[in-house]
């Protein structure tokens, strides 16, 4: 009772924390990873593992496909295969996990050992109850909240983590460029306050940030030398974006809190 206590305190301190921070007007690159697996044009995410200070990249488009853990200067740790074709991955730091969405539905959970290295991906036993809009929308997660979040034609379907039903739609409202210009599938959860979602606007170079009602409230210019990416490929992990270069199989970051 006492861990659990303490547990959630550390979650409440951290909400504190994340509520206040605000995105930086501009930003440039001081992280780069390089793939070291084979296969897979599209980066699906990086993950943030606070517990050992490691960062976890993953490729969409199939199990066999890299799954690869690095440290805080780009260094290789280790290098296995996604185990899932996965269209969400995401850290629990209650239960100490990765999890994840998977291609056409359903959700698992990928433990860790204790090196930090990610073990065979659990099916859930009623995760087959979780269908996203579209065979291709990446979900992201706010666990405290226990809500998984998917982008759909710029939509986003809000849904019980426990229950996988559908909760509630979040119309996208303000955007100030064509949403032709925004990378459909790059979707992704902050936690900060009045910044919760974030897009990428692959004409401009630049982080759209978008409130918890659908609102946007402002964003982030990137350089003019970030890789070029039309969908997928973008991920936010310890208050950075990583863009994919798929010519160069490299995750670059770039802080924008």
């Amino acid at each position: 009772m006492k861990k659990f206590s303490l547990l959630i305190l550390s979650l409440a301190i951290t909400g504190l924390v994340m509520a206040q921070k605000k995105p930086a007007e501009k930003s440039v690159r001081g992280l780069s990873y390089y793939v070291q697996g084979e296969g897979g044009m599209s980066g699906l995410t990086v993950v943030f593992n606070p517990d050992n200070g490691y960062y976890y990249c993953i490729q969409a488009g199939n199990a066999e496909f890299p799954l690869e853990v690095f440290n805080s200067t780009g260094g290789i740790v280790y290098t296995t295969n996604a185990k899932k074709d996965c269209r969400g991955f995401w850290y629990n730091p209650i239960l100490k996990c990765f999890e994840g969405t998977m291609y056409k539905g359903g959700t698992f959970k990928t433990y860790i050992d204790e090196n930090g290295y990610p073990t065979n991906a659990v099916t859930q036993g009623n995760s087959m109850d979780y269908e996203a809009p579209e065979d291709q929308c990446q979900t992201v997660c706010n666990v405290t909240k226990g809500e998984m979040y998917s982008l759909s034609k710029f939509v986003i379907h809000v849904y019980n983590k426990e229950t996988y039903k559908l909760k509630k739609k979040i119309k996208l409202k303000k955007c100030p460029v064509s949403w032709g210009y925004v990378n459909p599938y790059g979707f992704f959860y902050t936690g900060y306050k009045n910044y919760e979602f974030g897009l990428y606007d692959v004409v401009n170079y630049q982080v759209l940030y978008f409130n918890a009602g659908g609102k946007y409230t402002g964003a982030t210019q990137l350089p003019s030398d970030v890789p070029p990416i039309e969908s997928f490929r973008v991920g936010f992990a310890n208050d950075r974006i990583f863009l994919y270069d798929h010519d160069n199989r490299a995750w670059y970051g770039y802080k924008i809190f």
